[in-house]
């Protein structure tokens, strides 16, 4: 098990990426809802935050769509992956596909993935000049970082299936050693919302271990009453959802009532599970809007939580009155 560097939730950087996490989302869905591709880019240019005026695009590779962030201010690069489209069967909705395909395969870092997830990554795709979506991502990073003398910093994000990808992109990136040799190019937040299972413990704790050289900042957020974190865990309600994954960094854990937002850190298996076994909610949990409520109530607080290392976690709950 990897000693995670002391580090706190910062509930305003999450409030931000779990807003940029819904960018390949919006375009997914006006994608599959009119079938124009210049339509859905066009709706996603023209809702994104003002701040990132004419600092957006996107790449589509196989079946994965990544949408690309920069905020020039921050001098700040944050990639982001598309969430599963709910429409149709597995047999005709090659989201389904991919996470059906959940076997699994090598990874480049140690370990082992999900295959459906991690093949749209690093297949040949005769149509990127880098020959693969990880490459092409690094090709992206190495462009903004030789423009200037400014340290370039790198957030990966995504929702659900594109929280997982996040994860399995990064680490492919990473394992290029596009962080450790370049020392003005550094991997800052890495956040998943609500991501399903995707790697082996030995895949995990090598990315957490190699997460810590960096310094970098590495959650899975999960919401009180979303399923999904379960799936192809060692949680998994039955046959078909449980399997031997799991999720790397740290985690929090939100729960929220008419009275409080509460959110517990670094959980331990015990306590994940009571937690999970709490009432549960009346509306939906795995959605990218209940997450982004549920965590600017958190952020309405005002306060940073607190994250102690693994072997200080068995009591670690921390609540936001």
């Amino acid at each position: 098990m990897a000693v995670y560097n002391e580090q706190k939730l910062n509930l305003e950087k999450a409030s931000e990426l779990i807003t940029i996490a819904q960018m390949p989302e919006r375009y997914e869905r006006e994608l599959h809802k009119t079938g124009s591709h210049e339509y859905a880019l066009k709706q996603l240019y023209d809702n994104a935050p003002s701040k990132y005026e004419n600092n957006v695009s996107l790449v589509r590779s196989n079946n994965t769509t990544c949408v690309i962030v920069f905020d020039e201010e921050k001098n700040e690069l944050t990639f982001a992956f598309d969430p599963t489209l709910d429409k149709g069967t597995v047999f005709n909705n090659a989201d389904k596909w991919d996470n059906f395909n959940r076997g699994k395969t090598d990874h480049t870092l140690g370990g082992q993935v999900h295959s459906g997830l991690y093949s749209d990554l690093v297949d040949y795709n005769p149509d990127l000049a880098s020959g693969n979506l990880a490459e092409t991502i690094n090709a992206v990073i190495y462009d903004h970082a030789y423009r200037g003398n400014t340290e370039l910093k790198v957030n990966f994000t995504g929702f659900s299936k594109g929280g997982a990808q996040a994860a399995l992109a990064v680490a492919e990136v990473a394992a290029s050693e596009v962080f450790t040799l370049n020392d003005h190019i550094k991997l800052n937040d890495v956040i998943s919302f609500a991501p399903p299972g995707y790697g082996t413990e030995e895949f995990a704790n090598s990315f957490n271990d190699l997460a810590n050289e960096l310094d970098a900042n590495v959650w899975t957020i999960e919401l009180h009453g979303d399923a999904v974190p379960t799936v192809l865990t060692q949680d998994g309600a039955n046959y078909f959802t449980k399997y031997d994954y799991t999720q790397f960094g740290n985690r929090a854990y939100i729960t929220q009532n008419e009275q409080e937002t509460s959110v517990a850190i670094n959980p331990s298996h015990e306590e994940l599970l009571k937690l999970r076994q709490q009432d549960q909610p009346e509306t939906p949990s795995h959605r990218s809007d209940s997450y982004k409520n549920a965590i600017n109530n958190a952020l309405s607080n005002d306060k940073d939580l607190d994250a102690p290392p693994p072997a200080l976690k068995a009591n670690s709950l921390v609540f936001g009155q």
